[in-house]
């Protein structure tokens, strides 16, 4: 070894490789062992690089449930070998195993989140984004709605939320024209002229469809309602101070919320006036129940039970907000 110009830890890991590949019969199958039985990634990630230097082709290398070396790394949570994976065999990324699922969905399926949130970087955005909607009546292939309610996968909601921005290169059109040349690779600007932001699939239900689909099914709890539930109980301020976050919050403050702020607002001034209103009757006139009197009393029970009400859906917030008193 030391002719050739090995290491020494090389040369003691290639006896090792190759005491295994006498045992399992073929490199194939020492690759499907090595990924399946040894649970020490560093050694498997060497292993495995020996295996591509000796001409095996980990592309070809499946399991009986057809899952790839990708798909493998992906259910014990090896980023670094999936990593190296991705390096050498990038088509990988989107094989599909027996069970039609990519290897980022195995990983979310395990609750792998390392390598899960590792795997979405990797991938296209709007490929991402496919995964969590639903194609006519066939529904989405992971629910973001589940995700977000077990709220194990931090790492990977963030990288989801990543992936809803896209951004946006000007790209002219090549136009053979005197008047306006067409401008050469070199010449187009490498920053984007602005990014697009997208907020679907956070109002999706949990078969990915959204509400103005046909199939919809009401969901009570919402991807939105479920992040902002989890981060107040964890106090993970990374997701909710999150830019998709605070410009989903934003839109649904101008388009719905701030417009019944308002209506709440001039409804309980009138309820203060027309109170005023009856004190002042009522100091000077008779004690007799009036209509004025009705009609607060009526108002005031209604405002007891809508503050009951907004404490009942709060009330798991009182927990994380209480230990600072």
């Amino acid at each position: 070894m030391r002719e050739k110009g090995i290491g020494r830890s090389t040369a003691m890991d290639s006896v090792r490789l190759q005491r295994l590949v006498d045992v399992c019969d073929t490199k194939e199958n020492t690759a499907i062992y090595l990924l399946e039985e040894w649970n020490y990634e560093p050694q498997v990630c060497r292993f495995l690089k020996l295996l591509c230097d000796s001409g095996v082709n980990l592309k070809e290398v499946k399991d009986f449930l057809h899952n790839t070396p990708l798909h493998l790394a992906a259910t014990k949570n090896y980023v670094t070998l999936a990593k190296f994976l991705i390096e050498r065999y990038p088509n990988m990324l989107l094989c599909v195993n027996g069970q039609s699922e990519l290897p980022v969905q195995t990983a979310i399926r395990h609750s792998q989140d390392d390598v899960a949130a590792f795997l979405i970087r990797k991938m296209d955005h709007r490929r991402v984004g496919n995964l969590f909607r639903a194609k006519q009546q066939k529904a989405a292939p992971i629910s973001l709605v589940k995700l977000t309610e077990r709220f194990k996968m931090q790492k990977t909601i963030v990288a989801v939320l990543d992936c809803l921005i896209s951004p946006r290169w000007p790209h002219p059109p090549c136009l053979t024209s005197d008047i306006v040349p067409c401008l050469s690779w070199e010449q187009l600007q490498d920053t984007p002229t602005h990014f697009q932001v997208t907020y679907d699939i956070l109002e999706s239900d949990v078969n990915g469809r959204f509400p103005d689909d046909a199939d919809y099914e009401y969901t009570p709890k919402s991807c939105y309602y479920n992040l902002a539930k989890h981060c107040n109980q964890t106090l993970n301020k990374e997701i909710l101070n999150h830019i998709v976050i605070k410009l989903l919050t934003e839109r649904k403050w101008n388009k719905y919320a701030s417009f019944w702020f308002r209506v709440r607002g001039l409804n309980y001034l009138i309820f203060l006036a027309v109170l005023c209103t009856d004190f002042m009757l009522a100091a000077t006139s008779p004690s007799s129940l009036t209509f004025l009197e009705v009609w607060v009393i009526a108002v005031t029970l209604w405002f007891l039970l809508d503050e009951l009400s907004e404490l009942q859906r709060l009330s798991l917030l009182i927990g994380p907000v209480s230990k600072y008193f």
